[in-house]
């Protein structure tokens, strides 16, 4: 009788967890739209990488990376060019369409920080926001963290 118990408590707590997880990605796009956000910090194969922004650079290019959503559109800077695409939202689900941007040549730095950061919100596929800031996060755990401006 006690093993049957335990089962039927490890079920209910199963279920119970399954619940929480499931309202916890309901998800409201209403505020990516309309908002500039800044990139803050950025995780690549499992580590956190310093941004390059706050270091003076040789124009073109300031290492700043942002980030707006509008009309199905997602524009921005990488640190170097401007960049632009089709974005699409679907609950927690996030996708970026072809990416185009300027092509403006910078510093070895921040081309590679350009890179990274491209590489990674090509990828996107889950959001959240919490506290003015949005984690766009992808399949293999690579994560761009923006603070809303």
């Amino acid at each position: 009788m006690k093993t049957g118990n335990f089962f039927s408590r490890i079920r209910r707590l199963s279920i119970l967890i399954f619940m929480i997880g499931f309202a916890s990605c309901q998800c409201s796009s209403d505020e990516l739209i309309n908002n500039d956000w800044v990139l803050e910090s950025y995780s690549n194969e499992g580590a956190v990488v310093r941004l390059l922004d706050g270091v003076p650079f040789p124009p073109p290019g300031t290492g700043v990376i942002t980030l707006s959503f509008a009309n199905g559109q997602i524009t921005g800077n990488d640190g170097c060019n401007n960049y632009f695409g089709d974005y699409s939202v679907d609950n927690c689900n996030f996708s970026v369409g072809q990416l185009n941007s300027t092509l403006i040549q910078c510093t070895a730095n921040i081309n590679n920080q350009a890179i990274q950061y491209g590489a990674i919100l090509s990828n996107v596929n889950t959001f959240h926001i919490t506290n003015n800031q949005l984690s766009l996060s992808t399949p293999d755990n690579r994560v761009l963290i923006f603070s809303k401006q």
